[in-house]
Order: structure tokens, then C-alpha cells, then sequence
């Protein structure tokens, strides 16, 4: 098949991360693919071009003269003249939507990536485009897949055709997250911090919904029950030089415990480091980073947002979204088990992540609904 898939950005999101790993399996080895991306160059460009890909920068910014260059996804389209159009994240979405109608295209895929459309979070001029989307949703895709069943019930609550949703989550390259002793002591070392300091983690940009001032509430009460804990954090504008996320690191008394690395790439090596990874979000769909700590054997700790609940199981735990005396109470109950208990919790976390999210099973499923999806409407 011949696929162009068109994406807001290409910076270090999660949505960006799964498509890039999308792209690299073998159940899309033979097509013929073009990535289209409505911004300029960003972190995972370079990623796309190794895989020998067709890469396209439409280069708008947010000056609003520049989106004048959406047309250019149009000329593409007809120049390219893909089988099938799948789009990610919603601006994104609406144009690929409209400007793959305008250009014949009949087989169109929307993507659904987030769960809390609360103003609180999220853009005016996003949720513009979220009701623009819930409107044309009936018309202009085939299909809309959505990472997480949470996040297709709210987008079913705001207004989304439900017959379209079908839910495929994301996935996990198991080759590279995995158990490594050797990373778990380099980055230890990069910290000058020995194997038994408790360390936990948060990965996360900094953003309203990840809830870092919740993050930190938590912390304050982890390390007064555990004085020896420590914490890292990593993620976009995670670094000293945000006053913002310094004060709450004041605020909680936590600035001698407290690693900020800033945004990462090697986010293994991270994974290995730490013994527990938290989520404080408020609002999620399918967070990469649960899936990447569980296959590195690293027990995870989350507010119930998205699928989080689903992901994790028993092989961690989850409490109410906003409870962060409660996710402080179950941070605290995984780091006070004993070392065979940890093991066990290690590998039942690992083997979730193989069972239910292995990449190539994920890949494979996206293909083989293109496919299911093609055949049948081009036989309309």
C-alpha cells in the first residue's frame, strides 16, 4: 500500500514516539510511506529519514499567515496519491480530513491521543479544533483509532461518531526497554547515588495536566515516612531554570533530593535507574512511559486517568485521580516490600508489557484494520 501520515509536529510527544516506532516494524516494511508534518523539523525527524521514509515539513508556526500552507498538504496528497491517510493528533486530523476529501482520497484514519478535554487543560484554539473534529467526524474519516478506551468515551461524550472509535493502545519495543543491571549503574553513577538509595520517578513534560505541584505534594510525604528517597524528574522544561517547577521543589523542601534532567532521550536507561515510576497526571489516554517503566521491570504508581488502571493491573497500583496522599501511601507500600516481593512485582510488570503491548503485535493490528478497512470500502 502506498500511506502518508500526517502529524502536527514531530517533536518528543508520545504520539510522535509511537509513530516513529510504528513506522520501523515489519508489518509496514513493504509499503510505500511519505510522513507529513505540519510544523517545521523537530526531535524525531531524523528518526523517520533512517528508516528511509519520504519526510515533508509544511513548516507553519504559529503566525497565522503561515497556515496558508496547508494547501501544500493538499498538493502532496495529489502528488503522492496515497491508498490511505492516516492522521495524528487533532489539527492534524481536520486538515488531513479536509484537505484528503478535497483531494479524492476516500480512505481516511483520525487518531484520538488524550482523554481530558477540560478547558483547565487544554488550548482554546485546541478545543476549537476538537469540536470542528466531533462535527466532521461522521463525514470526513472511515475510521478513527483511538490508544485508550477512556479516551474514546470522552470523545464520544463530545460529540465523535462512536460507530468509527475502535481502540488499538500502544505499543512497546521490548528489545530496548528491558532489565539492564549495567544501565541501572551508569545512571546511578551519572547521579553519584549508590544501588540501595530509593529513587523515584516522574517523566513527564511540564504541563498543567501531568500535575508536577501534585508530584511534588506526594514526594514530601514519601521522603518524611522514607528520609532516604530521592527523586528525579525528566521531560521538556523539566531543568533548574523553570521558577515555576523550583518554587514547588521549595515548596515541598525537596531541593537536595530533587534531579531534574531536562528532556531526555535515552529514557531506558532512566526507566532502569529508578525503583518506582509515579504518574500525578489528571488526565491521560495511554501514557508511554507506564508501558516503558513496566518492560524495564520498574513498578509503576498512577492516578486513575485514562488506562492507566488497565495498563498497570496488579503489577502496581493506581488511586484516585488528584489523591496525592494516596499515591504518597502507595509509593510508600512498594518501596517497603521486601526484596523477593519486588522481584516478583518486577516480572509480573514485564510480562504484562510482552503479553498485551509488544510493538510488532500493535503494528500489526494497525495494518491489518488499514487493510480490513480498504478492502472494504473500496468494494462499496
Amino acid at each position: 500500500m502506498r500511506l502518508m501520515f500526517v502529524i502536527t509536529g514531530l517533536g518528543a510527544g508520545g504520539a510522535e514516539a509511537m509513530l516513529v516506532k510504528l513506522l520501523a516494524q515489519e508489518a509496514f516494511a513493504k509499503d510505500e510511506i511519505m510522513v507529513v508534518s505540519l510544523l517545521g523539523p523537530g526531535a524525531r525527524s531524523p528518526a523517520l529519514m533512517a528508516y528511509g521514509h519520504q519526510l515533508e515539513h509544511l513548516g507553519i508556526s504559529r503566525s497565522f499567515i503561515t497556515w496558508v500552507r496547508i494547501f501544500g498538504l493538499y498538493r502532496l496528497i495529489r502528488s503522492f496519491k496515497p491508498d490511505l491517510i492516516h492522521s495524528w493528533m487533532y489539527h492534524a486530523d481536520l486538515a488531513a480530513g479536509i484537505m484528503g476529501k478535497l483531494a479524492g482520497i476516500r480512505h481516511i484514519v483520525w487518531s484520538i491521543r488524550q482523554t481530558n478535554l477540560a478547558r483547565d487543560y487544554n488550548k482554546l484554539s485546541t478545543l476549537f479544533v476538537v469540536k470542528a473534529c466531533a462535527l466532521l467526524s461522521s463525514r470526513l474519516p472511515c475510521l478513527i483509532i483511538s490508544n485508550s478506551t477512556v479516551a474514546r468515551q470522552s470523545h464520544i461524550a463530545a460529540g465523535y461518531n462512536a460507530d468509527k472509535i475502535q481502540v488499538i493502545p500502544n505499543g512497546f519495543d521490548l528489545d530496548h526497554f528491558k532489565s539492564d543491571k549495567a544501565l541501572r549503574s551508569a545512571f546511578r553513577a551519572s547521579l553519584n547515588m549508590d544501588d540501595k538509595t530509593l529513587l523515584i520517578g516522574l517523566v513527564a513534560r511540564f504541563d498543567l495536566v501531568k500535575n508536577h505541584a501534585g508530584f511534588f505534594k506526594a514526594a514530601q510525604a514519601i521522603h518524611a515516612a522514607l528520609p532516604t528517597a530521592c527523586f528525579v524528574l525528566a521531560g521538556t522544561d523539566i531543568t533548574s531554570d523553570n521558577q515555576k517547577l523550583v518554587a514547588m521543589i521549595d515548596e515541598a523542601g525537596l531541593r537536595r533530593q530533587t534531579y531534574l534532567l531536562g528532556a531526555q532521550n535515552d529514557i531506558a536507561s532512566i526507566m532502569n535507574g529508578i525503583d518506582v515510576l509515579l504518574s500525578s497526571a489528571h488526565g491521560e489516554a495511554f501514557p508511554n512511559v507506564l508501558g516503558e517503566a513496566m518492560a524495564c521491570d520498574t513498578p509503576c504508581v498512577a492516578t486513575d486517568v485514562g488506562d492507566c488502571k488497565t495498563i498497570i493491573a496488579d503489577t502496581g497500583k493506581v488511586v484516585a485521580a488528584g489523591d496525592m496522599d494516596a499515591l504518597a501511601k502507595a509509593t510508600i507500600e512498594i518501596l517497603s516490600l521486601t526484596d523477593k516481593k519486588k522481584l516478583v512485582l518486577s516480572k509480573y510488570a514485564r510480562n504484562r508489557i510482552e503479553t498485551h503491548y509488544e510493538i510488532g503485535k500493535i503494528a500489526a493490528d494497525f495494518r491489518a484494520c488499514f487493510m480490513k478497512m480498504y478492502k472494504n470500502v473500496k468494494t462499496d
